[in-house]
């Protein structure tokens, strides 16, 4: 959206703005349920509106810490299989909070170059040591971590003297590939680390139960710290961290979110705790549905020969870059001018360029399109959609 533009209206598959005179077809927000527009959601935060008003009144450690905070903390721990979970107050400092709680200055953090800003401020609030691997590539990994233990054996380091982590995301943000879980924890087995990883895409999204990576792979507990946005799937606002008992009570202390940021607002839980109750209802047909639709825009992407798919098959964050090998800066703006004549012609969507590149501190992306599907889109929004995509690539390409 251009700067000053305001969204006025918001159906789930559509969205209305004050530069628009009519509806877009919304292939822009993470709101890959719809959440936000349920009708139960929307019943439970009122209830708890009236109830407990609208704010908290101040950090969840001094007089913050309302019912519906401690019944979303339990929920959660109930759907991880874990005796507790630790609730911020937003998605971004769930994740910077969570990372910068565990390491500290001497530790060391071996990330993917492909992180997204919110786990990259986490690592430089760490002040920890830093190695980066090649984005989602596990035999780069590989090497990584036997030119560490080579170091190790060198140098006569005594590797219990260091805390290690590995840090990605489940389905990164700025590229939608998905991370191959399998092959991540037999590395962090072998070499003796642990993991903190981001499923704030991913939560309510993938696997058969929605429950995110571990429920994809079936690996269930194998990771040791897990953070989650409530602002994506679930249609609310917040973060979770889920671990073992040590992993949350550490942070009641240690999180700089939690410690020193005022809780969220009260209704805001219990929508979350809402679209749990929903996840667990009618999530498996939710998530076929999204399937279904991820694979349909998948397919209207390859049929376009003047865009190249570069995210996962079964992302429901599509990513697609210009087939011809210009310039950073030309495909930048010729991506910029697709999406904008799409918007011309009742399609939203967004064209990753600066805006992505300025926040990131390690390995900048191509300049990309990014359309997301929702379990409201039908096949027939999607298709009008492919041919206002292909038009406008015809046009500019």
């Amino acid at each position: 959206l251009r700067n000053n533009e305001q969204v006025t209206t918001y159906t789930g598959t559509h969205i209305q703005t004050t530069a628009s005179s009519s509806l877009l077809l919304n292939l822009s927000t993470f709101d890959f349920l719809c959440m936000s527009v349920s009708e139960d959601v929307k019943r439970a935060s009122r209830e708890t509106l009236q109830t407990y008003g609208c704010g908290s009144c101040g950090p969840r450690g001094f007089y913050g810490t309302i019912k519906p905070h401690l019944t979303l903390e339990e929920e959660f721990a109930a759907v991880w299989g874990v005796n507790e979970s630790i609730m911020y107050s937003d998605g971004a400092s769930t994740s910077s909070s969570t990372v910068a709680a565990f390491a500290k200055r001497g530790d060391l953090l071996v990330i993917d170059q492909g992180i997204y800003e919110g786990l990259l401020t986490g690592v430089t609030l760490s002040r920890s040591n830093v190695k980066t691997f090649k984005h989602n590539d596990m035999d780069d990994l590989r090497e990584v971590l036997e030119k560490i233990r080579r170091e190790d054996k060198r140098l006569s380091r005594n590797v219990l003297e260091q805390r290690r982590f590995i840090v990605t995301e489940a389905i990164y943000r700025n590229y939608g590939s998905i991370l191959p879980l399998d092959k991540l924890v037999a590395l962090k087995d072998e070499f003796c680390y642990r993991l903190i990883v981001d499923e704030s895409l991913s939560f309510g999204v993938l696997g058969p139960n929605g429950l995110g990576i571990t429920d994809l792979y079936n690996l269930p507990n194998s990771i040791e710290i897990t953070t989650v946005s409530l602002e994506n799937a679930l249609g609310s606002v917040g973060g979770m961290t889920i671990g073992d008992d040590e992993v949350v009570d550490h942070q009641r202390l240690s999180g700089a979110g939690y410690v020193f940021s005022a809780s969220a607002p009260p209704f805001v839980s219990s929508a979350s705790v809402a679209s749990l109750g929903v996840i667990k209802k009618d999530g498996k047909e939710m998530i076929k549905k999204l399937k279904k639709n991820a694979t349909t825009v998948v397919n209207i992407i390859k049929k376009i020969k003047q865009l190249s798919l570069t995210s996962s098959p079964d992302s429901p964050v599509i990513f697609c870059c210009l087939s011809s090998s210009a310039s950073h800066e030309s495909q930048n703006l010729t991506l910029q001018s697709i999406a904008s004549e799409c918007k011309s012609n009742g399609v939203l969507l967004v064209a990753t360029g600066d805006h992505v590149t300025d926040h990131l501190l390690i390995h900048s992306p191509p300049p990309m399109l990014r359309l997301t599907v929702n379990v409201l889109h039908t096949e027939s929004m999607l298709k009008k959609a492919g041919v206002v995509i292909l038009k406008a690539c015809e046009k500019f390409c």
